[in-house]
């Protein structure tokens, strides 16, 4: 989580953050992402079991811009959290939360109908 700060104060103009597998990321180090990275369209958080609901609503909570999101394989996801994330990133067209064990269809349902603002999703996996 340290180091997300350090790359969110060095990087505020990052567009494409790829953070997969990282064991220990949590709403922490997101939280500096979030704060810091404003510009960033393409997040991938894929393999990073420690992300949670709290983490996606971190997310939610400044990056309004995301176009593309990757969280395959996070265990820790549930349906409240990706609904808040749906609501607050509605320009998604690229969302993968393939082999996340947690997630029911209201999940999928809200992606599909907050996630709507460029043209609706172009992938979803």
């Amino acid at each position: 989580d340290a180091g997300m700060w350090a790359i969110a104060r060095e990087s505020p103009g990052l567009s494409k953050l790829v953070l997969s597998g990282l064991p220990l990321l949590t709403h922490v180090g997101l939280r500096s992402v979030s704060l810091r990275c404003r510009q960033l369209t393409w997040l991938d958080l894929s393999r990073c079991p420690a992300v949670d609901d709290m983490g996606l609503r971190v997310v939610a909570s400044g990056l309004w811009g995301l176009h593309t999101l990757h969280m395959r394989d996070c265990a820790a996801v549930h349906d409240g959290g990706v609904a808040e994330l749906a609501q607050c990133c509605r320009r998604l067209t690229d969302v993968d939360v393939s082999r996340c064990p947690m997630l029911t269809d209201k999940a999928l349902q809200a992606i599909a109908r907050y996630c709507t603002e460029e043209g609706g999703l172009r992938r979803f996996a």
